[in-house]
């Protein structure tokens, strides 16, 4: 008998709400995505039946979570630059005289 080990997973979320999950519902059914759920699921390795049950539940659960969020990534939300918008605002409020100015300078 051997020793079965799994790196930890990142999303192990430790106290979380159970009912957020780590990846995105919306994407779930999209073919290109599906496809790389199966295949990590196909590519995972399996749990020998010596582990106990609550080891094994949890780590079946980190194996299918870490494939669903590769999978099924968040996109990546792009920040506005807030600067011209800031300057437009200061604008506003202190007078044309400076906006020209400022623009110019």
């Amino acid at each position: 008998m051997g020793i079965f080990s799994l790196p930890i997973a990142k999303v192990d979320n430790g106290l979380k709400s159970r009912r957020s999950v780590p990846y995105d519902l919306k994407r779930v059914g999209d073919p290109e995505c599906d496809a790389v759920f199966l295949r990590a699921l196909s590519s995972a390795p399996s749990i020998p039946l010596v582990v106990e049950p609550t080891s094994h539940c949890r780590l079946l659960d980190e194996i299918v979570v870490g494939a669903a969020c590769n999978a099924y990534p968040f996109e990546k939300v792009r920040k506005k630059n807030l600067g011209s918008a800031i300057s437009r605002f200061s604008c506003s409020t202190t007078g044309t005289s400076f906006c020209v100015n400022f623009k110019k300078g």
